[in-house]
């Protein structure tokens, strides 16, 4: 499967796995999406290659057992249509006068879209790196860091730089033109 940019939100500068305290699954999504969750934290973006995802709908919370069922799938990751991060406060109200909470809850994907047009796929991956670097089967993470952020601003600067060096044509997955952010100082980089 081809590889895709996507971030992660947090509180720490430094992503740890495999700690009692910590999630045993990691969330990514788009840079809206992460701002969302940890607005004033860090930015860790992320590159990843899985070789098997599977969709599911957003229920608004991980759901054990399908984490479990795709695990012994051997699944990747689970990607879906954010139903709760990086929709905008306009676009809310404005379905909200169209329809109820439960309309817009029973939406398929696609008419989610139509209404929604800034929802993003997000991303829940499975199999971290246990501290020896390799996942709980023995194999090597789907997703590297590429760098670590201080601040949506710093990210996104930083984020689109590294597009631009790269002498890629495509879009960033942040999906933030470059020319939005010309003249703002370089980046604060804390980790590559």
């Amino acid at each position: 499967m081809k590889a895709f940019h996507a971030w992660h939100g947090s509180k720490d500068p430094i992503l740890t796995y495999d700690a009692p305290d910590k999630p045993d699954v990691l969330h990514l999504g788009s840079i809206e999406q992460a701002a969302m969750r940890c607005g004033h934290g860090y930015f860790h973006l992320m590159e990843v290659q899985p070789d098997k995802m599977r969709r599911i709908k957003d229920k608004g919370s991980d759901k054990r057992a399908t984490i479990t069922r795709a695990r012994r799938s051997g699944i990747d990751a689970l990607v879906y249509l954010n139903r709760y991060e990086g929709i905008t406060t306009e676009s809310l109200e404005a379905a909200l006068e169209r329809y109820t909470n439960d309309q817009i809850d029973s939406f398929t994907d696609a008419k989610f879209r139509r209404v929604f047009p800034e929802a993003r796929d997000s991303y829940i991956l499975l199999n971290l790196p246990k501290e020896s670097g390799k996942c709980a089967d023995g194999s090597p993470p789907v997703f590297t860091e590429l760098g670590c952020y201080k601040g949506r601003r710093n990210a996104e600067a930083g984020y689109t730089e590294k597009v631009k060096l790269a002498g890629r044509e495509r879009r960033p997955a942040a999906e933030l033109p470059f020319n939005k952010w010309i003249g703002h100082s370089d980046p604060y980089v804390l980790r590559e």
